[in-house]
């Protein structure tokens, strides 16, 4: 460890351990240092506290007493079944929470280059969406007057949200927020389907963004980038002054087509 000098990738490796309060004091000590400066490891650092405390209240479902007699001999079977994990954001959420307890770091995509602004954008966008999940568990709640909403975002951040993003039949509007992702405003849409899969799309003034050479895919006319982080489906591309970043709970096939539902009629 180098003190004050720890840079994203150390902090990422005892991120975890450090939240645990399992790391010696000089090493705590680097690691506040650099969350002190660096606002998208502080916000791993919040995503991580809120993936442990959905855990911490996750329902204990007590074993039948011929499982626990196995499991005591050494010779039983050890699967757990439980029926609340039904909607498919709440999965999600709970895989997330699964990753950031045994690993470390928590995110799969790693930037070779600290500081990259394309990449740090990509790991705050999937930040920020695992605490959107987290915010609407239980909620049934909607956007009842996108115009407004969209106007209160754009006034906060100077980020005007298309008239897309406000749904449709097929798409619920659940939120229009203000926030911050790789300390850039931004504004966050949050839709779900009718099986309730959640996409947040982020857009930011993006002029100084790079378009990644690697990673991109065909999907109709468009070559967007495309990966996956934290079992997150991210489509990243740029149109005029914005660059637009989706992440999707939906499988591959499903987020290439919302992705160009939307596009299109951007």
């Amino acid at each position: 460890m180098r003190g004050v000098l720890m840079n994203c990738d150390e902090a990422r490796e005892v991120l975890e351990e450090y939240r645990r309060g399992e790391v010696p004091p000089d090493a705590g000590l680097a690691v506040e240092a650099h969350l002190a400066a660096c606002g998208a490891c502080r916000g791993l650092r919040e995503a991580h506290d809120a993936l442990a405390g959905l855990v911490r209240g996750l329902p204990r479902t007590p074993a039948p007493p011929s499982l626990r007699r196995r499991i005591l001999e050494g010779t039983g079977e050890q699967r757990r079944r439980f029926a609340w994990l039904r909607r498919p954001w709440v999965a999600a959420a709970l895989a997330a929470a699964a990753v950031a307890l045994i690993l470390a770091p928590w995110l799969q995509f790693r930037s070779d280059v600290p500081g990259d602004p394309f990449e740090r954008l990509l790991e705050a966008g999937v930040a920020e969406h695992t605490r959107i999940l987290l915010q609407l568990q239980g909620l049934a709640a909607e956007v009842s007057d996108p115009a407004s909403a969209f106007e209160r975002v754009r006034s906060l951040t100077d980020v005007e949200i298309p008239r897309v993003f406000a749904g449709d039949e097929d798409l619920t509007l659940m939120s229009a927020r203000p926030t911050m992702i790789a300390n850039r405003k931004a504004a966050a849409v949050v839709l779900r389907d009718r099986a309730w899969f959640i996409t947040t799309y982020f857009a930011v003034h993006g002029n100084d963004l790079p378009m990644p050479t690697r990673g991109r895919v065909q999907i109709d006319r468009y070559k967007p980038y495309m990966g996956q982080i934290n079992g997150f489906n991210v489509i990243y591309w740029k149109q005029g002054e914005y660059a637009y970043l989706m992440v999707s709970d939906l499988d591959d096939p499903r987020s290439r087509q919302l992705f160009l539902k939307m596009r299109k009629a951007l």
